[in-house]
């Protein structure tokens, strides 16, 4: 349980803290990495303490990279 925790709990407080944010300023592509933090997080605990983090650095890692990816683009236009 704490083996979980330990790699969840990080990835969900930065979820929250991302969504709740972003959606004052109506940021919506970090709005969307914060909502799908807080949904990894939730389902990684299913994959048990060492399978937690390799479905977060895969999840969670593809999608910094998207939104680091789509942002540019939303600034031009």
């Amino acid at each position: 349980m704490i083996g979980i925790y330990g790699a969840t709990a990080p990835m969900l407080v930065t979820g929250m803290a991302y969504a709740f944010s972003s959606a004052f300023v109506a940021n919506w592509s970090v709005f969307g990495l914060g909502v799908w933090l807080i949904i990894v997080a939730g389902t990684s605990a299913f994959a048990g303490p060492v399978g937690v983090w390799a479905v977060g650095a895969l999840a969670a890692g593809l999608a910094f990279l998207l939104v680091a990816a789509v942002r540019p683009g939303l600034r031009r236009s």
